[in-house]
């Protein structure tokens, strides 16, 4: 396993905010949230399920986790950029890509 220096001073919560200024929304958005494992397919599967955690209307109120501050940064910038959704979403979509992606290797680690 990689050594990963991760002490408190880099992170921040998601729960501050950082300002930034809205920038136009963006022109294109995603219209399936269908699994593809292809190079690009990957932003478009971020921003639809973003999406999806926005507009779920049976959404549980989530727990409170820690976040590096250049993530956290980037999740900003992104969302100044003219994705209007939350950095929370955002985070969430992220996440979810990388394990869908990475399946096997996640079953391999749990199954131990």
């Amino acid at each position: 396993m990689a050594n990963v220096n991760l002490k408190n001073k880099n992170r921040v919560s998601l729960s501050q905010t950082v300002p930034t200024t809205p920038a136009t929304p963006a022109t294109s958005k995603p219209t399936s949230t269908k699994v593809s494992h292809v190079g690009g397919k990957q932003w478009e599967r971020f921003l639809a399920y973003a999406k999806e955690y926005k507009d779920d209307e049976n959404k549980e109120k989530g727990v409170q986790v820690w976040l590096d501050k250049d993530l956290k940064n980037k999740l900003d910038r992104l969302k100044a950029s003219g994705i209007e959704l939350p950095v929370k979403h955002l985070l969430s979509a992220a996440l979810r890509v990388f394990l869908e992606d990475n399946e096997k290797y996640v079953n391999e680690q749990l199954s131990k």
